[in-house]
């Protein structure tokens, strides 16, 4: 089983890569890592109770350990595994990980 989630990359606008006529197609974990996050709870109506939200985690009162949590709930569920997370703040998420074996 490999262990890269390889799929279509986007960039910071959420828009294809095309790379010399072609989409560039390489590991995409870190994009989706990124998107688990930042989306919100109801939004992926492929599975609605999927994502953390984190823009709602500004007005909740829960802590960063919470968030942490939420988190990694979030990525293993969708069959990733985690090397390394660290939410120091909101502005300050970093997840290491990848899928597969």
């Amino acid at each position: 089983m490999s262990t890269k989630a390889d799929d279509i990359q986007i960039d910071e606008n959420g828009d294809d890569v095309i790379l010399n006529g072609d989409y560039l197609v390489e590991d995409c974990s870190q994009t989706n890592f990124e998107l688990l996050i930042v989306i919100e709870k109801g939004e992926n109506k492929l599975a609605p109770g999927s994502c953390v939200g984190v823009a709602n985690w500004l007005l909740d009162d829960g802590t960063g350990e919470d968030l942490k949590k939420e988190i990694a709930s979030e990525i293993e569920d969708d069959g990733a595994r985690i090397d390394a997370l660290s939410a120091k703040s909101i502005e300050a998420i970093t997840v290491k990980g990848s899928y597969g074996v």
